[in-house]
This record gives structure tokens, sequence and C-alpha cells, in this order.
């Protein structure tokens, strides 16, 4: 692992403010020590111009969507980054990631939307698809009128359960119509494969590197209704044509690593254009450092730029 973000752990270790096990603490209780966790990680964060919330209600429950827009100018953008965090689709918000967010829209020069989608298990597959799908369709309201009706241009940015859910709805919930206002994804240690049958899930799976295979069934039994949805809720059986340009970012330390790859050998022979690129040394869940590791913002920077790229046409 690398030593920079071995002492990051260790740090957070001698706080108390480890990863919490979701197999045996109390949901709220391991969702308090996760945000106690980024509390801390979200300390010293990037500064951007402004920062909005906007509260959407969807079949009669708040959805809070916080947007970052870097500089003065891009408050009349039409471009964006539609943002759905990780956390096995159990843990996080606007609020744990606001360090993240507030990154991505700093480094990339692009204004940032983070949806805080319900939560599993409280609900479950597929309600954060239609929700989400419902806070994009308001979105794209937003950004045309306040560009007099000009397209927007958008990009999906997801880490963990939100590379999932971003590569998920965009799959099988948006419209033609909305499918073409995306420019591109960006996409770090999804899951896309179903169950944890891959090679790496059979050889680094055992938590050693922090995301274990019994923490992610737990996710997955929090998710789905039934285990029978779990192929409905994996990306790489799904259509796999027509999408648009992809940048896929993952650890070699990750579990997770071996459905990053499968998805990119299946959207080769899908020829859709993409990019894949393995971080040596980092386990799941990096993302959550960018405040501390310079490595980190220097991955941030590289996805901003190809997502800079997709938005002028000139990815790949």
């Amino acid at each position: 692992m690398n030593s920079e973000l071995l002492a990051q752990l260790d740090r957070l270790k001698v706080q108390g403010l480890a990863a919490p096990d979701v197999t045996t603490l109390e949901i709220s209780l391991a969702r308090h020590q996760l945000a106690k966790q980024y509390q801390v990680l979200n300390e010293e964060v990037d500064s951007v111009y402004q920062v909005r919330d906007i509260t959407f209600q969807f079949e009669g429950e708040d959805v809070i969507t916080r947007l970052y827009y870097p500089t003065k100018e891009d408050l009349q953008t039409n471009t964006m980054i539609i943002y759905l965090h990780g956390g096995g689709w159990s843990f996080g918000d606007y609020q744990t990631h606001d360090g993240i967010s507030r990154s991505f829209a700093h480094l990339s020069n692009i204004p940032v939307a983070t949806v805080s989608y319900a939560l599993a298990p409280e609900k479950k597959f597929p309600y954060q698809h239609r929700q989400i799908t419902y806070v994009i369709e308001q979105l794209i309201q937003i950004l045309q009128q306040q560009n007099s009706g000009t397209p927007p241009q958008l990009i999906f940015l997801g880490d963990s359960a939100g590379a999932n859910l971003a590569l998920s709805i965009w799959q099988n919930y948006l419209s033609t119509q909305l499918q073409a206002y995306f420019a591109g994804m960006v996409l770090f240690y999804g899951v896309y494969t179903p169950g944890m049958q891959t090679h790496s899930w059979q050889t680094i799976g055992d938590g050693r590197y922090g995301l274990s295979s019994t923490a992610m069934q737990w996710y997955w039994s929090a998710f789905l209704e039934t285990s029978e949805q779990i192929n409905q809720a994996s990306p790489i059986l799904a259509n796999l044509n027509n999408l648009p340009p992809i940048w896929l970012m993952v650890g070699d330390l990750d579990p997770l690593i071996d459905d990053t790859t499968q998805l990119a050998h299946q959207l080769q022979v899908a020829k859709v254009k993409h990019a894949c690129h393995i971080l040596s040394g980092y386990p799941h869940g990096f993302l959550r450092f960018c405040n501390q590791l310079p490595a980190i913002r220097d991955v941030i920077m590289q996805a901003g730029k190809n997502a800079q790229q997709m938005l002028k046409g000139t990815f790949i």
C-alpha cells in the first residue's frame, strides 16, 4: 500500500476513526462513525466561488442536491458534473462527500451537482434509480431555463456504488433524449459485476486492504429487495452499446479491480470510447483522501481533463 495513504489510515485509527464494520455495527452508529471520519478528512477543503443547495421533492421525500460553482462565470454555464457518491448504497450524503465534490469542481473547473440520494436499507433497489433520474430531469430544466433553452452538457461522475448507479441509470432509466445530454462518464472503482466471483475478490477480498467480501455481501443485501435482483443491478449485464465515452479508474489493491477491467474489455467489444487506468498501491475508496494526498489530487485533475475533453468532443 502507498506509504502516504497508510500513514493517513493509521492517523484515523489512532483517533478512533477507522472505517466502521458494517456487518456488526448498528447502521445508525456506523453512519455516525463514518460521518465523523469524513468530518476530519474535510477539515481543509478546496474553495469554490459558490455552494448552493436545492431541495427537490420526490414521492413526498426531500432530495437535497448541492451545487458547486468553481467561478462566478460558471453560474450561467450549461455544463455540469452529476456526482453520485459511494458508500455501498447505504452510507454518505452531500455533507460527507463535500470535500470530494469541491475537489472535482475546483480541479476540473466544471460545476458539480452532488445528489444526496436515498439510502438503503430504508429504500431498496430500484428506488434510487428512479429518484436520481427525476433529479436529473429537474436539473436539466434548471440549466435550460438559465441558458435560454440551450441544451446542457453533462458528465456522470460516480465512485463505488455511485459508479454502479451512474452506469445503470444511464442504461436503464434515462430516455434517449436524456441520454443525449451526457457527454461522458467518469467512474471510480465501481461495482459492475454480480456477486463476488471474480479473481480479485477471491484473492484480496478478505479485508486486508479495507473492503471485504463479507462487507460487500452486506451492502448487496441491504440494497436489494431479493437476491434475484442482483443481475438487474449489475451494469455489465445490461446493454453496453451506444454508451458515451467512459473514463475508468481503480486501485490495484481493490477487490473490485476485476469489475473495472472486465467492464473495460466489454466496452472495447462494444466499441465504446473508453480509457482504463489502474492506480498502483491504492485500495478501494481512495478519493476520500483528496484533501490529504497530492497523488489523489493528481488523479482528480486527470479525471477533470478527460471530462473537459468529453465536453469538447475530443476524448480519445
